[in-house]
């Protein structure tokens, strides 16, 4: 049936994608010059680590999501070492892009966004008039109008999920 098809298809599709991030990450500590023995490390933990395979062909939203915030994480690191990443077009696309994923893969991931993107912006404020105009206005309009879908025209459409989803994470975190 098509519906078989079409999750066969985006099961493969998560198979794809996990391995290249979890390639990217070894790549991501190998091109930073970083022991060698750490990339060795990650690649065994991802290749040994039992639920790896397991999140690999899991249909689960939780799965794009912490792909994206992986790849998320790793920008905002290399936009520390260099923050100039962000002063260019490219750099601010890529941002924009995994921030979008990031948001939209679940419902609390604009709340995340929201929050780094403040403390980038708070660390780098001496040059949010001058080389991050462009980043800061992109930035901020990128957050108000994930805000806004998730918001009005998510409630406009019933696609919005009842408050206790988005603080799921967090009363795991306090119940254990």
């Amino acid at each position: 049936s098509d519906n078989q098809l079409a999750m066969e298809m985006f099961t493969i599709f998560q198979i794809v994608v996990m391995a290249a991030v979890c390639g990217y990450v070894a790549y991501w500590i190998y091109k930073r010059n970083i022991s060698f023995i750490y990339v060795i490390l990650t690649t065994l933990f991802f290749g040994l680590f039992c639920l790896i395979p397991l999140y690999a062909v899991s249909i689960w939203k939780d799965i794009p999501f912490c792909l994206a915030l992986v790849l998320y994480i790793l920008n905002i690191g290399d936009i520390v070492k260099e923050p100039k990443k962000i002063e260019n077009m490219k750099g601010i696309l890529y941002y924009i892009f995994l921030s979008l994923m990031v948001s939209f893969f679940r419902n609390n991931g604009k709340y995340i966004i929201l929050g780094t993107t403040i403390i980038l912006l708070l660390t780098y404020r001496k040059n949010i008039f001058n080389t991050l105009k462009k980043f800061t206005i992109i930035s901020l309009v990128v957050i108000i109008l994930t805000f806004i879908v998730q918001g009005p025209i998510y409630d406009h459409f019933k696609l919005n999920t009842e408050f206790v989803e988005n603080l799921g994470v967090l009363l795991q975190q306090i119940c254990y």
